[in-house]
Parts: structure tokens; C-alpha cells; sequence
């Protein structure tokens, strides 16, 4: 019973291990079934605020591992959990951070820009002089 809570979060551990291997497995099939070249960047706002926050969030998941091993040491936290349960703490931190990372460095297929075929030519383009004038007054717009 001693090694409970550890051994809980040693699965919770290891099963965002396993959602982030295989989401990001997914995902990059998914890139490839839409055509979409290895190296190509998403297009998406929310794909550069991903970019932009994961080194904050992890540093953050660092700092409290790093915290809960010191309050461990400095509050006797022996007496009430044993050494398995922090490690097992901090796997599942890690996990986490893992699948953080994967989450935010593989987005999903949406986030890229839709792969265009080669255009026919010139029929294949919007006829605009078919479109009303910008400020056009309103009988030449239902003249049209």
C-alpha cells in the first residue's frame, strides 16, 4: 500500500507516453495522406501561439519538479510518501511534458494550408470585371 499513489502515477505516465506516440504517429500519417511535404509549415495563429508557449509551459513543468523535489527533501516527506511515489510524480510530469511537446510540434492537418491543384489556366480564375465596382451606387449594381 506504501507505493500506491507512485504506482498510479507511473501509469498515468505511461499512458500519456503511449496517447503522445501515438498521436503523433497519426498525425504525421494524416500530413501524409493530404499531401502535404514533410517540411511544410501550418498556417495557422494558433499553431505560433503552440510554438510560442510550449518552452514556457515546460520550463513551468520543470520548475515544479524541481520545487517538489526540494519540499520533499526539506519537509521529511519520507514520513508520509516513499521515494517510489515522487519518482513516479515526476515520470508523470515528464509524460505530460512529453505529449505537450508532441500536441504543439505536430498540429493537426487542418493547420496547413490546403494543397492546390495546378490551376488550368486563366479560365480556371474568377471573372472579376463581372463584379460590381466597389461604391458603386445601387442602380448600377441592380443594373448589373
Amino acid at each position: 500500500m506504501r507505493n500506491l499513489v507512485g504506482a498510479m502515477f507511473v501509469l498515468v505516465g505511461a499512458a500519456l507516453a503511449w496517447a503522445a506516440v501515438t498521436l503523433r504517429a497519426r498525425r504525421i500519417a494524416a500530413r501524409r495522406a493530404a499531401g502535404i511535404p514533410d517540411g511544410a509549415e501550418p498556417q495557422s495563429r494558433l499553431f505560433v501561439f503552440g510554438e510560442i508557449v510550449r518552452p514556457i509551459l515546460l520550463f513551468f513543468l520543470a520548475w515544479v519538479g524541481v520545487k517538489t523535489v526540494l519540499a520533499y527533501h526539506w519537509l521529511d516527506g519520507g514520513r508520509y510518501l516513499s521515494l517510489f511515489d515522487l519518482g513516479g510524480f515526476l515520470a508523470a510530469l515528464a509524460a505530460y511534458g512529453y505529449w505537450l511537446h508532441v500536441k504543439t510540434k505536430h498540429p493537426p492537418v487542418d493547420f496547413y494550408a490546403p494543397v492546390q491543384p495546378e490551376a488550368a489556366g486563366p479560365a480556371a480564375e474568377a471573372p472579376v470585371a463581372a463584379l460590381p465596382a466597389r461604391g458603386a451606387p445601387e442602380r448600377e449594381r441592380a443594373a448589373a
